[in-house]
């Protein structure tokens, strides 16, 4: 079931960029199970809840889909859950790639 779902047009190269983000509120609790993200090229995502990196992801130009699934964690707020990707493809000055990401859980 997905808690948020998100997207990020023109990321820059070689920058750690959020793509999609869940604020946990106080005293609340989810259930984070993981992650779908992808993009117009390959790349590096991370699962963070709040500075923790809870998963990690690289695809490739065959396969631009990240789906990572693992056993649930529970996640008591106030907490920021994020998901955020880095990518290597050259681009023209002001220009980058599209990616899109959603963060699994209940």
């Amino acid at each position: 079931m997905p808690l948020a779902w998100d997207k990020k047009l023109s990321v820059p190269p070689g920058q750690e960029t959020s793509i999609v983000t869940y604020q946990v509120g106080e005293g609340k609790l989810v259930n984070l199970d993981g992650f779908i993200a992808f993009g117009t090229c390959a790349g590096i995502y991370r699962l963070y809840v709040d500075s923790d990196v809870k998963a990690s992801y690289m695809t490739s130009e065959a396969d631009r889909n990240a789906y990572v699934v693992f056993r649930t964690e529970h996640v008591s707020g106030p907490k920021t859950i994020t998901v955020k990707v880095t990518h290597f493809v050259p681009a023209m000055a002001g220009e980058g790639q599209d990616f899109e990401g959603t963060i699994l859980g209940g």
